[in-house]
């Protein structure tokens, strides 16, 4: 009798889900923007209804035109010569005119918008889902429920059809450096230029761009400007808040947004495979709408994130610290606590190992004192028997003397080689020392602040990306410590020195020699 053999679990591909995502906004554009739709409290089924007419024509003729081929073949077809042409004459605009008609500027509240116009982005990293997931979670929720906007317009943008539909972050420039004055010709062109188009057109007063991170799983909200950052503290749970200046990111989104006059943040909603991230997105897009009076709360999807469980503070000190907690720690409460006795333990570790080692120094210091003493006795011994026995011959006295003082002298270079080595060590055991204390200080600091405090980060400088680069510390993540001195990450014909005490943002291990960073250096503060 044949048994039944149990077929092999197939691996699941994402590519459904891709194509699933790819045909929700072809079915609901119904704007100019490919893989865009609106929604607004005039008619909250615009989208629905040009979806039942058109179903998804132009968002064909758009995916056909976005599909991925052979790189020279494909530049040619993307770029629209005509499209890059009235967006570069936008962008000679932009200088000196502010586009959209927002009464932001003598307004106190956000709340007080009469017709507010909201912008959400997902996936300007092809690579990164997160946003999409939450906008159409929110859409389909709105339409399964009937629901209305109170007032208002929305607008749901797929970044980055192209590098979407192969989960590339991108496919020859970073679409989030490609909003430069002159635009560049590749394959990012027609869609800088399309979203261009579309924010010089329109009257958008705020936009959120959704991401997520490669290395660790951090949550943070990214601004330029204190509009922006006001805005952030209304409406984000999250503690951790990055200010990259322009020189350091030229070329995003946030900075096309500035030029038009529209408040723009971004937000890196963790891991790109955290099953959280698409709920942090929900979470600050639903805060938006609230804070605007879009929506009311019962118009809200129901979400379970708490400032409490982000972890945000002291995660990446923790792991700086303490590879792995002890388990038998129940006295410890909270993970304040817990990061203090991980600094504590960290602190007496390097004390223990230093005093250690000048004990072994001091040993060493012992022993060749011993040894130097017997060989003077020895010395004073031999040379009394060299006194006796006058009948030797002066030149076998000379050479046995010149022998002992040869030994006594290799004694003593050895003895002040082990001083010079023991030196070494307890610098190098110094700087450990002092790097723990920093960290430890930094802890205390984290714990004498509440809960509700914010860690800030600016940028300093860039991390250019270059031949064999690679960080010294492969763990290094988000929020990692560089002293003044460090060495931090090498590359072919050279390496990258810290110039002063600062922290690494959102540094990244792999990345390609056209990328225009690998992170970047910081300073720290808590708000």
């Amino acid at each position: 009798m044949n048994q039944l053999k149990t077929p092999k679990p197939q691996k699941i591909s994402p590519i459904p889900k891709i194509q699933k995502t790819l045909s929700y906004f072809q079915k609901f554009q119904n704007i100019d923007l490919p893989f865009a739709f609106t929604i607004s409290a005039k008619n909250e089924n615009d989208a629905l209804e040009n979806s039942a007419k058109n179903p998804g024509k132009d968002s064909e003729k758009s995916l056909g035109n976005l599909g991925v081929s052979s790189k020279n073949t494909e530049a040619k077809k993307l770029i629209s010569q005509k499209s890059l042409e009235n967006s570069m004459k936008n962008s000679s605009q932009i200088e000196n005119q502010k586009f959209g008609q927002t009464t932001m500027e003598n307004l106190d509240n956000w709340d007080e918008l009469d017709n507010p116009h909201v912008v959400f982005v997902g996936a300007l990293h092809g690579n990164e889902p997160a946003g999409l997931d939450a906008i159409i979670a929110f859409h389909e929720h709105f339409l399964q429920n009937n629901y209305k906007l109170q007032k208002g317009k929305i607008t749901f943008i797929l970044g980055s059809p192209d590098s979407f539909k192969i989960s590339e972050r991108f496919l020859d420039q970073n679409l989030n450096r490609a909003f430069t004055k002159v635009i560049s010709k590749n394959r990012e062109a027609l869609r800088v230029a399309q979203i261009r188009q579309f924010l010089t057109g329109n009257s958008v007063d705020i936009l959120l761009d959704f991401h997520s991170v490669s290395t660790g799983d951090f949550k943070m909200a990214i601004f330029q400007t204190q509009k922006a950052r006001d805005f952030a503290q209304k409406i984000s749970p999250l503690d951790l808040y990055f200010l990259p200046h322009t020189e350091h990111l030229p070329g995003s989104l946030m900075e096309e947004c500035q030029n038009v006059g529209t408040t723009a943040l971004s937000f890196e909603c963790g891991n790109h495979s955290s099953p959280l991230a698409p709920e942090i997105a929900l979470i600050h897009l639903q805060n938006t709408l609230l804070e605007l009076k879009m929506i009311t709360k019962n118009q809200l999807i129901p979400t379970n994130y708490s400032q409490e469980n982000s972890q945000l503070n002291l995660e990446n000190l923790t792991k700086e610290l303490s590879k792995s907690l002890t388990e038998n720690s129940p006295s410890l409460e909270n993970k304040f606590e817990i990061q203090k006795f991980n600094s504590q333990k960290q602190k007496e570790n390097v004390n223990s190992q230093h005093q250690n080692s000048h004990q072994k120094s001091q040993f060493n210091l012992r022993t060749e004192k011993l040894q130097m003493e017997n060989l003077e006795t020895e010395i004073r011994e031999k040379s009394t028997k060299i006194t006796s026995n006058v009948s030797q011959s002066t030149e076998n006295n000379s050479q046995e003397i010149t022998k002992i003082t040869s030994n006594l002298t290799k004694l003593k270079v050895n003895h002040s080689l082990e001083l010079e080595n023991t030196e070494e060590e307890s610098i190098e055991l110094g700087n450990k020392l002092e790097k723990t204390k920093n960290l430890l200080e930094i802890s205390e600091k984290s714990v004498e602040n509440s809960k509700a405090s914010v860690t800030f980060y600016e940028t300093l400088s860039i991390i250019k990306p270059q031949k064999n680069f690679k960080f010294v510390d492969k763990s290094a993540t988000t929020g990692t410590l560089i002293l003044k001195g460090e060495i931090f990450a090498t590359f072919k014909n050279g390496n990258y020195k810290a110039f002063e005490d600062c922290f690494l943002m959102m540094p990244d291990h792999f990345p390609k020699i056209t990328d225009f960073d690998a992170g970047f250096l910081c300073r720290k503060s808590i708000l």
